[in-house]
């Protein structure tokens, strides 16, 4: 979650997810640092580039092999 601090009174949380949809070497490395952190990622297999990869990784990767 991002929290902001806008009167100093009052703190507002927003959840925050990655969406990914296509994408290069970037977004590769874009997914894997939200994850080091925490943050979701929602992949739409069939979008071409990086997303193609990071379906098929997870479909065919055992549980224990999985982060």
């Amino acid at each position: 979650m991002i929290c902001s601090d806008v009167t100093n009174e009052s703190v507002q949380q927003v959840n925050v997810v990655n969406l990914v949809l296509n994408g290069d070497n970037h977004t590769l490395e874009t997914v894997t640092r939200a994850m080091d952190y925490g943050t979701p990622s929602v992949v739409v297999k069939g979008s071409k580039g990086v997303a193609e990869f990071i379906s098929y990784e997870v479909n065919n990767t055992t549980d224990s092999q999985k982060r």
